[in-house]
Order: C-alpha cells, then structure tokens, then sequence
C-alpha cells in the first residue's frame, strides 16, 4: 500500500492523506473500531442506554407503563353513589339511535333483612343542562347484584342523570353518556 495518496479533486488541487497516520494521533476507542470493525452493544439494556437520546426515551415508555398501570388500577370513571351501605353504579351508552342506560346495585356484604323497593329518575340532559327526557326504572333489591335498564331516545343527549330512591334513602347520581 503506497504510504502517501494523491487526490485529485478536478480543480488543480492536490490532497495527501495517509489513513495510518491519522489513526496514530486518533484516541484509542476509534483505533480499536478500525481494528475490530462494528461491534454493537451487547444486552437488551445496554442497547436502550448507548446514548443521552435512547436513555431519555427509555425513561419516557417507563414512565408511560406507571401512568397506564396506575389509570388501569385507581382510574374507574364509573361514579358511584353510596346508599344505606350499598354501592350504586350508573353506566349509559350511545347504540344506533338509543341512549342505553344501566344502573347497577352491588352486592351487599352484610344481607338486607328484607327486600327494599328501589325507584330511579332518569334524566336525559343536554350538553347546556337542560331536560330533554324522562324514565323511571323500578325494581326490588334483595342484597344480590340488581342492575335496573332503561332504553332513551337519542335527541343528542350528552349526560345522563338519576335521582335513586332506596328504602328511606335517596340519592343522585350523574354520568357523561359514551358515545364512542
């Protein structure tokens, strides 16, 4: 190999380069690349962590898998409504043409010494708050699961609210309708 190159740029200019030499005066890391070739990070880890730009990356997906963990498991978006001891779920949906609406009595742990008549008020509210339509569901809670539903015409219905009597109790409960 001739120790000195000429290069010719086209222009009259001539470049000497001697690659041995800069190699010389080069740090070591870039010596043993240009002895040994591509070596790419060895692990999973190290992969992930070869640089500032990867490192910040790495923190930002776990940081993701905590948020999305967290939501999944302290983030129900269900409200509940506490009455006499027993939880009440609402749940409403949009389908086709019609607002389905669920409300949900949950199990008790201690049983009810005897069946107590449960009445709901549905209110279907526009997105400004005003009235658009009216239901009542009915139904008889024994300390079992009872989950009571009610179909509403859509006429862009955006929330869903229900004034639960219960035994001696009343309470009201307030949901977004899904419209997804």
């Amino acid at each position: 190999m001739k120790d000195n190159r000429e290069i010719d740029d086209g222009e009259g200019l001539v470049f000497y380069y001697n690659r041995e030499k800069r190699l010389e005066h080069a740090p070591e890391s870039v010596q043993r690349a240009y002895r040994e070739g591509y070596t790419p990070n060895k692990g999973f880890i190290k992969g992930l962590t070869a640089n500032a730009g990867l490192k910040s990356i790495l923190f930002v997906i776990i940081g993701l898998m905590i948020l999305i963990l967290f939501l999944t498991v302290f983030g129900d978006t269900t409200p509940t409504l506490s009455v006499d001891g027993s939880t009440i779920r609402l749940r409403a949906f949009l389908y086709e043409e019609s607002v389905y609406v669920s409300l949900i009595l949950d199990q008790r742990r201690e049983p009810l010494p005897e069946p107590m008549p449960v009445t709901a008020h549905v209110v279907g509210l526009s997105a400004e708050g005003a009235v658009i339509t009216e239901k009542e569901l009915a139904g008889v809670y024994t300390g079992k699961e009872l989950v009571l539903r009610g179909i509403i015409r859509d006429y862009e219905i955006a929330r869903v609210s229900a004034v639960v009597r219960y035994g001696n109790n009343e309470g009201s409960i307030t949901i977004a309708v899904d419209r997804e």
